[in-house]
């Protein structure tokens, strides 16, 4: 008779943790190309322009800045409308996006 070694899992154990622990890995989950980000415009420029496209009923493009670390510099196309408080309101085809003052880096008339 032939005998024949028998592999248990306790012997793949290093390769296992390995290949499990690549899975849960604190890696972004988004994997997206990163935002080629523009030069800032300055506060009067914003606000200014800010201003025109609400009035003129704009389609602006913004890079947005995150509300958080854990966020990421987001490009956007669409209308803005103004909310209380120094916020505003930016619809998208797809989303909207409540966003402050001191997050948007920078804006650009489309139409």
């Amino acid at each position: 008779m032939q005998e024949v070694k028998a592999h248990s899992l306790l012997n793949k154990a290093p390769l296992l943790t390995r290949v499990v622990g690549q899975l849960f890995d604190d890696e972004p989950l988004n994997t997206a190309p990163a935002v080629r980000l523009l030069n800032p415009q300055s506060v009067q420029q914003r606000q200014q322009f800010i201003q025109t496209a609400i009035q003129q009923d704009y389609t602006v493009f913004l890079q947005l800045l995150p509300a958080s670390d854990a966020g990421r510099v987001e490009n956007v196309r669409g209308r803005i409308k103004p909310l209380r408080a120094g916020r505003y309101l930016v619809k998208t085809d797809h989303a909207s996006y409540m966003v402050r003052f001191d997050q948007v880096r920078y804006i650009a008339h489309l139409d």
